[in-house]
């Protein structure tokens, strides 16, 4: 019989059901825990001198392979997961029908700190859950049958680590797929709204747009997470705001009231680029285009 492993560990699944993110534990012993263990090993040094990691910018584009990145844990559009994750293991164990009926899209390995406080948690940002749908040759009958059962399948990566108070960002793309999408992204994007108007003037109309269309839309969100990081959006008057509609060839007067942002459902879009610095002219041919994405020279 294989002897428990002496280190503790958890393995945590969460799901969605109801637009509601669950989480819970899978039980976990012996050769399984070691496994694990090594996996994590491989990770277990990224991003612990944060002050070497550039910060994580949703306006980027990274390609694979990227060098890891960080982010406050406070700036996570996703308030709820990672208190989530954190209280999952006190959780009743997950079983096979709560996995067959609400496929997880996501796992993760939270491992006790070295020096106590706050585990840190390594987050694969995908299911783990494989159905099979190969035909397998019966020994008896000699027939094909068609499998279709549930297995847990583990990679040897991850996509984001959570320690203390900031997160280590691995793979973006799967990062933001997990922390960006959901119902808890959508309030936050509401509270990033307020925030904004108490540093930007907007009218009691316009707030009640923005409100709308970041909850709406993650293209919006990422936006907005962008502009929030910039230091340009402090103190930004409307006269320069204005002075850069005009400057763009929009007329100030389609998208601010006075000195205050009018954000329509028409002009929201726009109005988030222009902030975010997302628009430019063609060197050559004089045209205006908007970015979707940009990194820094």
């Amino acid at each position: 019989m294989t002897e428990p492993s002496a280190k503790r560990l958890d393995l945590i699944v969460s799901w969605t059901a109801r637009g509601t993110r669950h989480a819970g534990p899978i039980e976990i012993s012996g050769d399984v825990v070691d496994d694990f263990l090594a996996i994590v090993s491989e990770f277990e040094d990224a991003g612990t001198h944060r002050e070497d990691l550039q910060s994580f910018d949703p306006d980027a584009e990274y390609e694979s392979g990227a060098e890891p990145t960080t982010l406050p844990l406070r700036d996570l559009p996703d308030q709820e997961l990672v208190p989530l994750l954190r209280e999952a293991h006190i959780s009743d164990p997950v079983t096979m029908d709560v996995i067959t009926d609400h496929k997880p899209n996501l796992y993760a390995i939270s491992a006790p700190a070295s020096q106590g406080g706050v585990p840190t948690i390594f987050v694969r940002a995908t299911s783990p859950v494989k159905f099979s749908t190969k035909s397998i040759k019966g020994y008896v009958t000699d027939s094909f049958d068609r499998v279709k059962s549930p297995m847990v399948v583990f990679d040897e990566t991850f996509d984001f680590i959570v320690r203390d108070d900031f997160v280590v960002v691995l793979n973006a793309s799967n990062f933001e797929r997990i922390v960006s999408t959901n119902e808890a992204a959508r309030e936050t994007a509401k509270i990033w709204a307020t925030e904004f108007s108490q540093q930007i003037a907007v009218t009691a109309a316009g707030l009640a747009v923005l409100e709308d269309y970041l909850a709406g839309n993650s293209f919006a969100r990422r936006k907005m997470q962008s502009i929030r990081s910039k230091s340009h959006l402090n103190g930004l008057s409307g006269t320069r705001i204005r002075e850069a509609l005009s400057k763009r060839g929009l007329d100030p007067a389609d998208y601010l009231d006075g000195d205050a942002l009018a954000v329509t459902k028409e002009n929201a879009k726009l109005t988030l680029s222009l902030l975010n610095e997302d628009l430019f002219e063609g060197e050559f041919s004089g045209d205006e285009y908007a970015a979707a994405r940009k990194s820094r020279l």
